[in-house]
């Protein structure tokens, strides 16, 4: 009967209510404990914890008949940017493996033009990348600790994600599925003390 529900009960009844500081390793420790299987949960730990694998989300979603997908499928995407007082700025550190991770921006750098065009707002950014496709390259010019640099960005396809039923996506859905999906939306959190 191993659920997240049981495991932060007993993180909680361990280190939460007793107020006594946990480590990773009391996290892996709880795990091997509730699940029954130590080698599962230092497998667990040493995958998606100290480990940079994903978890695999669209196999499990699938259980309760639900499909994970592109949210822009096949859209150009340049990496996230904030707009701060009229400009395009990079908020936080960028995440790397993203287009403009590879050209080199970072926090702080503002875009002043993409393809030799200003960019003045969200929607000036919008109507350019509407224009091309992943893989294509433009030239960007953006102001980094006050220097004006120029650069070239690969654009990739949008990742972010998105949950939709089955139902919505033409796919089937099975009682099974339906049953799964029910328990789980519907479970109640039981206070043990």
């Amino acid at each position: 009967n191993l659920t997240l529900d049981r495991f932060m009960q007993e993180v909680w009844l361990k280190h939460g209510k007793t107020e006594i500081p946990y480590t990773i390793a009391d996290l892996q420790h709880i795990l091997g404990s509730v699940s029954g299987d130590v080698a599962f949960a230092s497998t667990f730990f040493a995958k998606y914890i100290h480990g940079h694998e994903r978890f695999d989300y669209a196999r499990l979603l699938q259980k309760a008949g639900l499909v994970l997908r592109r949210q822009f499928k096949g859209q150009a995407w340049l990496g996230d940017v904030r707009w701060k007082d009229g400009s395009a700025v990079i908020l936080a550190n960028t995440v790397m493996d993203t287009p403009i991770y590879h050209a080199s921006l970072d926090i702080d750098d503002q875009i002043l033009k993409l393809e030799g065009q200003n960019v003045n707002s969200g929607a000036d950014v919008d109507d350019i990348l509407r224009r091309h496709k992943p893989g294509d390259q433009l030239a960007v010019e953006y102001a980094h600790r006050g220097e004006v640099q120029m650069s070239m960005i690969t654009l990739s396809e949008n990742p972010k994600l998105m949950v939709a039923l089955n139902e919505q996506a033409g796919l089937p859905v099975t009682a099974e599925m339906q049953g799964f999906r029910k328990q789980w939306l519907e479970s109640k959190v039981v206070e043990t003390k």
